[in-house]
């Protein structure tokens, strides 16, 4: 089974990152392919454009619920346990969504001193 994973990264902001992957998101979806979209914004910008409102809202009422990364990341962040296995949000028969979450911007100096290691 080949998988191909596509990625866009840029610690600078207003560069397109979440207009780019929303549109070849759904591209690929359209043309068949199963697309899984990982919101690892930590403004959660994507996860904004793919659901409503009211929806997103509801997703981080409960950050530790694994509905969005953060949950899934929470028993590595308490120390009691491995990633949750994440409760995917469908979008439609070939695309889904795990979303972000805005709790995320608690690590974003850790996160981005790591990455360049």
């Amino acid at each position: 089974m080949n998988v191909l994973i596509v990625s866009f990264f840029n610690n600078k902001g207003e560069v397109g990152k979440t207009s780019l992957g929303h549109h070849i998101a759904w591209m690929l979806s359209e043309l068949g392919e199963k697309v899984l979209v990982f919101d690892l914004d930590l403004q959660a910008n994507l996860t904004a454009v793919f659901l409503q409102e009211d929806e997103v809202e509801k997703f981080f009422e409960d950050s530790s619920q694994p509905h969005t990364i953060y949950g899934c990341l929470s028993p590595l962040i308490r120390g009691s346990g491995d990633f949750a296995k994440p409760k995917l949000r469908p979008i439609t028969d070939t695309l889904a969504l795990l979303p972000g979450n805005l709790t995320l911007c608690k690590f974003e100096d850790q996160l981005s001193e790591c990455w360049p290691k």
